[in-house]
């Protein structure tokens, strides 16, 4: 149905996004670890802590002067800010400088050089996680119910409870669970079982009471699946 739709798509929107903070990541650390290879070192003096107002309190970005080894006096501001200062007015920090443009210049510190790359990686990885794996699984489900259709063993189920989970929500939506219970046909225990996610409001289809045909997969008692087809397709 069309809100099905939608979570597929959000969850590929979670693994493009992912993706994109990965290589944007990957470019950063890459152009960083160039510069350095090439770049001259030096030592430079913290001669300011630079005040940005940054949400509701403040950061600090060092500001450093440093001698080129051709003798030219070179001032730049890091592009890095914090809370607390990273280093203190009138500290002695290491430089690297391009040798044609010194200009271009940064702090000789693992923070100052790769922390805005590893948070966009870190970044990339909770979104591609959020993208990804559901969409695995949406997958893999996906085959797992044309298998169970296909050679699947049959019984029935009496509805026994409709729950809302609020527990999260997709595109402003939070699903719906059917559980029934039933005798499972392959090893003649009485257990409860439960839908797939249900993108809509099924109560004025479905009653408590109401008998539900579930399949199971002929190998592997605990893999079925809830037939509401009777639904509305939404």
């Amino acid at each position: 149905n069309n809100t099905m739709k939608q979570v597929k798509i959000t969850f590929l929107i979670f693994a493009i996004v992912g993706i994109i903070f990965s290589g944007i990541a990957g470019q950063m650390v890459y152009k960083d670890y160039t510069f350095k290879k090439t770049a001259l070192h030096t030592t430079g003096e913290v001669i300011d802590l630079i005040k940005k107002k940054s949400d509701n309190s403040y950061v600090y970005a060092p500001q450093v002067s440093f001698q080129t080894n051709t003798g030219e006096q070179i001032t730049f501001k890091s592009n890095m800010s914090t809370n607390p200062p990273a280093f203190s007015k009138g500290e002695i920090v290491n430089i690297l400088y391009e040798e044609h443009n010194p200009k271009h210049a940064q702090i000789d510190s693992f923070s100052m050089l790769y922390i805005i790359p590893l948070s966009l990686v870190g970044m990339g990885i909770i979104f591609s996680l959020l993208g990804i794996v559901p969409l695995f699984l949406l997958y893999n489900r996906k085959k797992q119910i044309k298998l169970i259709k296909q050679s699947g063993i049959t019984t029935t189920a009496q509805i026994t409870e409709i729950e809302h989970v609020t527990t999260y929500k997709i595109n402003k939506k939070s699903p719906y669970r059917i559980y029934a219970k039933g005798t499972n046909p392959m090893n003649g225990t009485e257990m409860i079982f439960r839908s797939d996610s249900i993108w809509f409001d099924p109560t004025s289809s479905v009653q408590i009471g109401q008998e539900v045909q579930i399949l199971l997969h002929p190998q592997k008692a605990k893999v079925y699946y809830m037939d509401l087809s009777f639904l509305p397709n939404k």
